[in-house]
């Protein structure tokens, strides 16, 4: 207990020397801090330490404490850092993995693409443009256009809209009776005028900018009840919607598997199937649209 005292007072007397040291140097009381050093330098020799180099190591260890205080801070910053550069490289690896991936798939689905058209005789024309990309098949008496297109402007995602353009076009088969147009069913409702003014809405989600030609198209009834619960069909005249509703198309599209339901255009100038939400990018979409198609010529 008694040395422990000791050491105690040693310190304070420590700690004494030093401050009327700095005491002195600024202008304190000469001969009270020459009686306070000599008090302290006695109590500091009593305990065998000699002022100067208990100051000296004193100031050291103070320094040695600081010195130790600032490296743990920058050892720990320098964890936080080396923490985040592990992270932003492994987010980097997996967003190039996920590029990569991407594109082999793409470049997959293409070839895929290509060997069906190879291996029934269609021409292939790859579309890759600023704005566009995407593929033409031209078969016998007929064309098939799949592009998807973008646009200048930003999007409030921050990243440029993709529209898709979809059509399969023939002009062996036309409608010289009217506008023809088969598509997914709507709810048929008598609001009058309101009523007309939706139908003219659904009918230009379906085929875009020439929903003007399908002005005075009215729903008729044709084809079989199953057919009918899936379908819609608009014409000006119901005996040459019914001439142009084949038995092979309508079967066609009572077996159409893909999600989005095609809209079928009748007029003077040809038919097209016309498909606008997603992007034709597998043999199985080809092939269902070119399936249509081949009902629409009559199988």
């Amino acid at each position: 207990m008694f040395h422990v005292l000791r050491n105690h007072f040693a310190k304070v007397a420590l700690w004494l020397f030093i401050l009327v040291r700095i005491f002195a140097v600024v202008g304190g009381s000469e001969v009270g801090c020459r009686v306070i050093l000599f008090a302290c330098t006695n109590v500091l020799m009593k305990e065998g330490r000699n002022p100067k180099l208990a100051v000296k190591k004193r100031l050291k260890t103070s320094y040695n404490k600081k010195v130790i205080k600032i490296n743990r801070r920058l050892e720990g910053e320098m964890g936080d850092i080396v923490v985040s550069l592990i992270v932003i490289v492994v987010v980097g690896v997996a967003i190039a993995a996920i590029f990569v991936i991407s594109g082999k798939k793409k470049s997959e689905r293409e070839k895929a693409i290509q060997q069906l058209a190879m291996k029934n005789g269609w021409q292939y024309e790859k579309v890759h443009q600023t704005h566009e990309k995407g593929f033409i098949l031209r078969g016998e008496d007929w064309t098939l256009e799949a592009i998807a297109s973008t646009n200048d402007t930003p999007s409030q995602a921050g990243s440029s809209e993709v529209s898709f353009a979809n059509t399969w076009h023939t002009n062996r088969v036309n409608s010289h009776g009217g506008l023809v147009l088969i598509g997914p069913k709507v709810p048929s409702v008598n609001l009058g005028g309101l009523g007309d003014m939706l139908l003219q809405k659904a009918l230009q989600m379906m085929i875009g900018e020439e929903a003007d030609q399908a002005v005075g198209l009215k729903e008729v009834f044709v084809g079989r009840t199953s057919f009918r619960d899936r379908f819609s069909v608009w014409a000006t005249d119901q005996e040459n919607a019914e001439k142009l509703l084949t038995y092979e198309l309508e079967n066609e599209l009572l077996n159409w598997k893909m999600k989005e339901i095609p809209v079928i255009k009748f007029s003077a100038g040809g038919v097209e199937i016309i498909t606008r939400q997603d992007r034709m990018d597998t043999p199985e979409k080809v092939q269902a649209v070119v399936d249509l198609g081949r009902g629409v010529l009559g199988g």
